[in-house]
């Protein structure tokens, strides 16, 4: 059995996958999944070594996506049991949905967007760092150079293991 080396217990947890993941059969295969393989390349990760996934399973329509949040506490126990069975050491959490589902509605990834978090899950603590979701990024990509910063942290915590 091969060791696991740090690179392998990455999750990236995004919101929810694009009608082109559904199409596709495959997580971030859209244009967001093609920024997100080239900020993880710029930390020398290839997105191959790390474990993708969403907080929702399926593609919502705006409409649905409105009356979600009433869920949340459902959604939190299921990402929790996901996040237990992953046992990552580190999780780049992108995109405030994400981080409002896992931490409550206090935290905001304009507040704590680049801060390092730490989750319970496995008798373990997990390091998140918040993010941008590829997505915004492509819709306000002046937002890119704090994505960046972000990387950078995550990319010395990784180095520093």
């Amino acid at each position: 059995q091969r060791q696991m080396c740090i690179r392998d217990r990455i999750m990236v947890l995004g919101d929810m996958p694009s009608q082109k993941d559904i199409d596709n059969n495959e997580l971030f295969s859209d244009d967001s999944g093609e920024l997100l393989t080239k900020m993880l390349g710029a930390i020398s990760i290839d997105s191959s070594q790390v474990y993708l996934a969403n907080i929702i399973p399926f593609y919502l329509t705006k409409e649905e996506g409105k009356n979600i949040k009433k869920y949340n506490s459902l959604l939190r126990k299921i990402v929790h049991e996901h996040i237990s069975t992953i046992n990552p050491g580190t999780i780049l959490l992108l995109g405030s949905f994400a981080l409002q589902t896992l931490f409550g509605e206090e935290y905001s990834i304009a507040k704590n967007r680049g801060q390092w978090l730490s989750y319970s899950a496995a008798n373990n603590s997990i390091n998140i760092i918040p993010s941008f979701h590829p997505t915004f990024l492509l819709k306000q990509p002046s937002q890119k150079k704090k994505s960046w910063e972000d990387l950078q942290k995550l990319q010395k915590k990784l180095n520093n293991a």
